[in-house]
């Protein structure tokens, strides 16, 4: 049980700053792109950095997009957690997702 807490701990202090890049660096041009066209061309209000993520995000939901939603960051922390899973925990994950790819 403690292995596991210390496994949650480590994963969420990895994704933290991993987050914090990935919305810096793809928040920003989008804020940019944003501020600099949408203005001009429509008349709507300029947005913040938050808002910049939130609508990449919101994007990726939409268009269902994992690249997008998760990006490198999120494919790393998931490799990283499942490497340090137990085989049986690992076994049991694999059924999912073979039950999930299935029409």
């Amino acid at each position: 049980m403690m292995r596991i807490i210390l496994v949650v701990i480590g994963v969420a202090l990895i994704t933290l700053p991993i987050g914090l890049v990935y919305g810096l660096a793809l928040g920003l041009p989008t804020m940019l792109l944003w501020n600099w066209l949408m203005p001009s061309m429509f008349g709507v209000k300029e947005i913040n950095l938050l808002q910049a993520v939130g609508l990449l995000y919101l994007s990726g939901l939409f268009f269902h997009c994992s690249k997008v939603t998760t990006g490198f960051a999120g494919s790393v922390i998931n490799q990283t957690f499942y490497a340090l899973l137990p085989a049986k925990m690992q076994s049991e994950l694999n059924k999912i997702a073979s039950k999930k790819s299935e029409p």
